[in-house]
């Protein structure tokens, strides 16, 4: 929503990300600016019917959730608009889920906090994409903005 989609641009003028999504406002995420650009370069060559290099195609798991790192900045500014989050130190927060994914199969919903996957402790995105490309089945431990704590059960899909 807003500037979604437009260029994150630095001091000197330079487009560094694509900003891709409001979690709140004045807290924003961008997709830096070689994700995007290696991109375009596959989408390019997939058009000119070229091959893509075994190196930058590979099968990926797949959730079908926009999420964040609950960084404690984020928590001390969800604190104040949603109680719950009193007993939240750390996690991913699922921002929304897209339709006839994996996750909204699975129960998911915009607003959960996934805390554990499998018995480990989540802290970050990176944790989370991480365990989706690693495990076959996912044991989510999560904590819904009622402040309901439960476990849901996920396999990620595979997509090329």
């Amino acid at each position: 929503s807003g500037n979604s989609g437009g260029p994150l641009v630095n001091l000197d003028g330079q487009v560094i990300g694509i900003n891709s999504m409001k979690a709140m406002t004045g807290i924003s995420f961008s997709l830096p600016i070689n994700y995007a650009k290696s991109f375009l370069v596959d989408i390019e060559k997939r058009k000119q019917k070229q091959a893509v290099p075994a190196t930058n195609r590979r099968q990926t798991r797949y959730l079908g959730i926009k999420m964040f790192s609950l960084t404690p900045e984020i928590i001390e500014e969800m604190r104040y608009r949603m109680p719950m989050m009193f007993s939240v130190s750390r996690g991913v927060y699922i921002a929304s889920v897209l339709p006839n994914s994996t996750a909204q199969r699975a129960g998911l919903h915009a607003g959960d906090i996934i805390i554990e996957v499998n018995g480990q402790d989540i802290e970050t995105s990176a944790d989370l994409i991480k365990r989706v490309q690693e495990d076959s089945t996912l044991n989510l431990k999560v904590i819904r903005s009622n402040g309901l704590v439960f476990n849901i059960l996920v396999t990620p899909e595979t997509i090329e």
